[in-house]
């Protein structure tokens, strides 16, 4: 072999692991930047703000305004800074800056992929930075199979291309531990400044991010731990330690600049807010294995984390205890030990909140990516191909296809909707944990929009926030009483509303006990439903009630009432206790003087419709005599018992305008 051939295969060798970094960066960007703006998630338009805000706060200079949120989502949010001035400097540098960025923040629907755009590049220089600090840690094929793992995980890839920085942080927190551990192997300070950094910019992203200061901690203890009798090293333990602690903070304090101002102030604001609007301590409703509550408790992240990995995965996690049984493994020991207890930490740090949803513990899925390429790795130190490098390329370029083409593809763009074929996938999902991130929620205000006079439809809807934005008709509010919902022409419900039963039972049920207009399904499962609303002419207003009976929610009418007919009249009821056998409902006109007129009947029968805590419609028709005197009269609606005509209890209206009707003289047809 000639020298010069030599050199070249030298050189080939040396730009391998560049040329690896460069194909994981593209694996992770292509799905990354697909159709990147087309519908909007919970919560983003609270990031858009957010991030309006940080600009104008720099442009303007009062820096202290750079603060937004407890999160604190600062790097996610200089991402974003940096993206909407160049789209500025651009496309309107003729207007000024505040009134550009208002405009863009104010319609998310057409802008979001510019808020959207450097979350999903920064995100993919995760898969190539696993690989480039892990391979001296694992091994060159197992690191880079980690990194082909993180740039086609399903959860970790819907998280990367929306506004909220989970997966920012989470992939922060794995640089920064994957150095660290690189770190205690060569005492390269440059792993030691690097891990740091990463740390750094991972508490200024997200939580739970705190959670690498202890976690660090105990790694440095255990490194001590092992040369203990050296009290060299026991010194210097210490003062990486506390080297490493400087760094973050200096990073923090650096790109913060609502520290450079009012560090105290601003350090306030994150702790109460962390409990005020954060609600970290108290929970919210959440729904797991059938059941609504506000702590779903400590086995609720088995399953949430379960239905987000791939089997590709699992299968890799099966794997990995042969490490520890057989020689060929003990490489690996120390790092499947060190990166179990991070998984560790990052459970019980998400279990101690009673508010849980699978994305506060995601730091815990790109460790689990990195452990599963370790299982595999495996495979070929326990049999006769170990030496056959041609098999683990094939291997891990099989494992790599496999996951894209059965588990990422399909599910383009609304790759939130992975779950667990393994678990039963999404059908199961929808069964046991909450689902849907408002993806579908497009579909319905376009199906909305192409309805007839759209324009001048009333729609309600949940998550109305990122709804709207799609919709060209009127809005109403998702009011908790639902009297908005029954005053409109369409409600849309969405999969995780109905799960948790918001904002009440017997409003969800009364719409499905109907056909819906129109239905998002995926995956077999349905995501979101249009049903028809009553529109109810008349809100009570109030909590116009009888006590363990009923809430008046309001009433349909005519607008005018003739003299001498019979008047349809609806009543809109939210049931609060049993109806006894005994009781009916009876509907008339008060007087003036404080008598009432007028014969009522039912059409609904009460027995059919009556249930606890339901909403339910009650007809029937008033009579009017033909000698009352044309004028306004107020609706009088009680109950009274079967046997008589005196009632027992009124429903009182709350406010002086409510329950007045136009009675009238009308000629025959109505003119």
């Amino acid at each position: 072999m000639t020298s010069s051939l030599r050199q070249r295969i030298r050189l080939n060798k040396s730009s391998l692991p560049l040329l690896l970094s460069l194909g994981l960066f593209l694996l992770a960007l292509t799905p990354r930047i697909f159709d990147l703006g087309g519908f909007l998630t919970i919560d983003e338009i609270k990031w858009t703000k957010g991030a309006g805000q940080f600009l104008l706060a720099l442009h303007s200079g009062d820096l202290a305004q750079t603060y937004w949120h407890f999160f604190p989502g600062v790097t996610t949010t200089w991402g974003e800074v940096i993206v909407l001035w160049l789209s500025w400097l651009l496309l309107g540098a003729k207007e000024n800056m505040p009134d550009y960025v208002n405009a863009v923040v104010s319609h998310p629907e057409q802008n979001i992929f510019l808020f959207r755009l450097s979350g999903a590049v920064l995100s993919s220089f995760f898969a190539p930075g696993v690989y480039l600090i892990g391979r001296r840690l694992s091994g060159d094929w197992s690191a880079a199979l980690a990194g082909a793992f993180i740039a086609l995980n399903p959860f970790l890839l819907a998280h990367s291309r929306i506004v909220n920085g989970d997966a920012i942080a989470a992939g922060f927190m794995l640089l920064s531990v994957l150095a660290f551990l690189r770190f205690a192997q060569t005492k390269g300070r440059g792993m030691l400044i690097l891990s740091a950094i990463m740390g750094g910019l991972a508490l200024l992203t997200k939580l739970p991010a705190p959670v690498l200061a202890p976690f660090i901690g105990l790694v440095s203890f255990i490194e001590w731990f092992k040369d203990r009798q050296d009290k060299k090293k026991t010194i210097s333990w210490l003062k990486y330690l506390l080297v490493w602690s400087g760094i973050v903070a200096i990073t923090f304090i650096l790109l913060f600049p609502s520290m450079w101002v009012t560090p105290i102030n601003t350090f306030q604001m994150m702790f109460q807010d962390s409990f005020d609007v954060g609600e970290i301590g108290e929970g919210h409703l959440s729904f797991f294995q059938g059941e609504i509550s506000t702590d779903p408790g400590w086995s609720f992240y088995l399953w949430a984390i379960g239905f987000r990995l791939t089997p590709i995965v699992i299968l890799g996690l099966i794997l990995l205890p042969l490490a520890f049984f057989l020689p060929g493994g003990k490489e690996h020991r120390y790092l499947i030990s060190i990166l179990s207890i991070y998984i560790i930490f990052i459970y019980l740090f998400g279990g101690v909140s009673p508010k849980k949803a699978d994305r506060y513990v995601m730091a815990i899925v790109p460790a689990l990516d990195v452990l599963a390429a370790i299982g595999y790795a495996q495979l070929f130190n326990f049999s006769m191909f170990s030496a056959k490098k041609g098999l683990k390329i094939g291997l891990g370029v099989s494992l790599t296809f496999i996951l894209g083409v059965f588990f990422v593809i399909p599910y383009a763009p609304y790759y939130l909707n992975y779950y667990n074929p393994l678990l039963g996938g999404i059908e199961q999902a929808a069964k046991k944990v909450p689902v849907g991130w408002g993806e579908g929620l497009e579909q319905t205000a376009n199906w909305l929009n192409a309805q007839p006079n759209a324009g001048n439809l009333l729609v309600s809807a949940w998550y109305s926030d990122i709804f709207f934005p799609y919709f060209d008709g009127q809005k109403v509010s998702f009011s908790s009483s639902g009297k908005s919902q029954l005053t409109s022409d369409y409600v849309v419900f969405y999969i995780n509303q109905v799960q948790r039963q918001q904002p009440d039972l017997g409003l969800i049920t009364y719409f499905q006990n109907q056909e819906p207009a129109f239905t998002v399904k995926n995956k077999g499962v349905e995501w979101a439903w249009v049903y028809p609303a009553p529109k109810m002419a008349y809100q009570a207003g109030g909590k116009t009630k009888i006590e363990g009976r009923a809430q008046l929610m309001g009433y349909t009418t005519p607008d005018k009432i003739p003299v001498g007919d019979k008047i349809p009249i609806t009543l809109y009821l939210k049931t609060l206790g049993e109806l006894p056998p005994n009781e009916t409902l009876d509907v008339r006109l008060k007087l003036p003087d404080g008598n009432v007129v007028g014969d009522w009947k039912n059409i609904t029968i009460l027995s059919n419709v009556w249930q606890a805590n339901a909403l339910i419609e009650w007809q029937g028709t008033l009579s009017l005599p033909n000698n009352i005197a044309p004028g306004l009269y107020r609706l009088d609606a009680g109950l009274k018992a079967a046997d008589s005509d005196e009632r027992f209890a009124r429903f009182e209206w709350q406010k002086e305008e409510d329950g007045w009707l136009l009675v009238d003289n009308l000629v025959e047809d109505g003119n």
